[in-house]
């Protein structure tokens, strides 16, 4: 917390720190069946800076949105559209593939998630401008953490399971993966709420 801290507090500081933990989290994977918290801390530690930088700039980013809309959210999608096609051929690597193989490989599947970072944020900022914002994101809202901590496990057990049949270098075949585990988590969620509402809170169920 006080590294944080104080990073918040120097702009610059903050900028080069996150544009390298995010060119480290490019070279890296998540580690085997991610049972080592220190290499997920090192593979995620950019993605979490950055949303940092991103709350520190939020009036600029609120200016780019209102005046190059169009522009952020083609070039995002754009982008993106031209790396999942390249995600299938480093999908199965973890960290652990990387070191005992001694190869380097930029993780795509984290640097098409990148793409879309702004062109949502621009998306959504619009739609709270219009007031119309989909009535479905204040129960997601409510939700987000539950998502973010039951997502691996479904990630999991789709991988484990056997349920490896959609393909993963098409945009269609990992659209309809992120729906699959997205609609799983959210099951997850609801039963959850339903069978132990006194304890759902502490499971990311508000």
């Amino acid at each position: 917390y006080p590294l944080w801290r104080l990073l918040m507090q120097r702009p610059r500081m903050l900028a080069t720190a996150t544009a390298v933990a995010l060119a480290v989290g490019l070279l890296t994977f998540r580690p085997r069946w991610n049972g080592n918290p220190l290499f997920n801390f090192v593979h995620f530690a950019g993605v979490f800076m950055a949303g940092m930088l991103a709350a520190h700039h939020h009036d600029a980013l609120i200016s780019l949105f209102r005046r190059r809309f169009w522009a952020v959210v083609s070039a995002g999608v754009a982008l993106w559209a031209l790396t999942t096609p390249f995600i299938g051929r480093v999908w199965t690597l973890n960290i652990e593939d990387i070191l005992e193989r001694r190869m380097v490989a930029v993780n795509l599947p984290l640097l098409a998630k990148l793409w879309l970072i702004l062109p949502l944020m621009a998306v959504f900022h619009r739609l709270s401008e219009m007031n119309r914002s989909p009535a479905l994101l204040k129960p997601l809202a409510r939700m987000s953490f539950g998502i973010f901590y039951w997502h691996c496990y479904a990630i999991l057990y789709i991988n484990v399971g056997g349920l490896q049949f959609m393909p993963r270098d098409s945009l269609w075949g990992i659209t309809l993966q992120t729906l699959l585990v997205f609609g799983t988590v959210i099951a997850i969620l609801a039963l959850l709420k339903k069978a132990l509402p006194r304890f759902s809170t502490y499971l990311g169920v508000e």
